[in-house]
């Protein structure tokens, strides 16, 4: 009979065993856990009129709605802007919890759950101000090399209707700034962009441009992530959002910046 200790169990398995744990864990790595409830960040981008900073906090109108409904639905939320790749990348991994203002479209449905629309705003050609043809139809733009923001939602609209235009170049750009830059230069013939986005920047840069034809009225939303936000919380956010919009808080908060609430 052996007097000695008898192995530890773990002592025993093989240098294979441990291998094909190590395997396993990289092939199912662990899920994101839910936020917990009463914690919400929220991330954007420099989106003026509708998000930028001032004196180091987050503001605008997408702000001002969302931390209306924060505090309707007694939730404590931060807001974040950050370059708009970084900002999604960090709702996909869980370390941010929702995006605003943002377009609804397939992609975004399928990870997002989306509040009711916020706002209501337009995508619109610009051209120079010396460009004296009118537009009436997309036709009018065939043959145009026209400057879109890239990775956004208004490059993925632009795509859906440039069939409808004819021949095209679209350049694609970083930012707004240098989709207007480029116009200014006589480099393009057209920006496709939101329109509020657009006045803001010809009234604070005083680019050489105009609204020459608008595709579509827009609504704009948050969405907050299904992965790492908790069914209750989310429930209770999109509940204040509802309230704050039906009682006519949204558009008090949008007046002051002459926009409108979407119905």
């Amino acid at each position: 009979m052996n007097s000695g200790k008898a192995p530890h169990a773990l002592s025993q398995l093989s240098p294979a065993y441990f291998l094909a744990v190590l395997a396993a864990l990289a092939v199912f790595p662990c899920t994101i856990q839910p936020a917990q409830a009463n914690k919400l960040i929220f991330n954007t981008q420099n989106f003026p009129p509708f998000t930028y900073v001032y004196n180091d906090k987050v503001v605008g109108p997408g702000t001002e709605i969302l931390s209306e409904a924060c505090k309707q639905a007694e939730i404590a939320c931060e807001f974040h802007l950050l370059p708009w790749k970084r900002a999604q990348q960090e709702v996909v991994e869980g370390r941010a919890h929702g995006l605003y203002l943002i377009g609804k479209n397939a992609k975004r449905l399928a990870w997002l759950d989306f509040t009711p629309p916020l706002l209501i705003t337009e995508y619109a050609f610009f051209v120079r101000n010396d460009d004296s043809k009118h537009y009436e139809s997309l036709k009018d733009f065939n043959g145009y090399a026209i400057s879109v923001k890239d990775r956004s939602n208004t490059q993925t609209t632009l795509r859906r209707v440039l069939p409808l235009i004819g021949t095209t170049h679209e350049d694609a750009r970083l930012t707004d700034t240098s989709s207007f830059e480029k116009l200014d230069l006589g480099r393009v013939n057209t920006v496709f962009i939101n329109a509020d986005v657009a006045n803001s920047l010809i009234k604070s840069k005083g680019y050489n441009a105009k609204k020459a034809f608008t595709l579509k009225p827009l609504n704009y939303y948050a969405g907050i992530s299904k992965e790492s936000v908790d069914a209750e919380t989310r429930a209770a956010f999109m509940k204040a959002i509802t309230e704050i919009k039906s009682n006519g808080r949204i558009q008090t908060i949008l007046n002051p910046f002459g926009m409108k609430a979407a119905k």
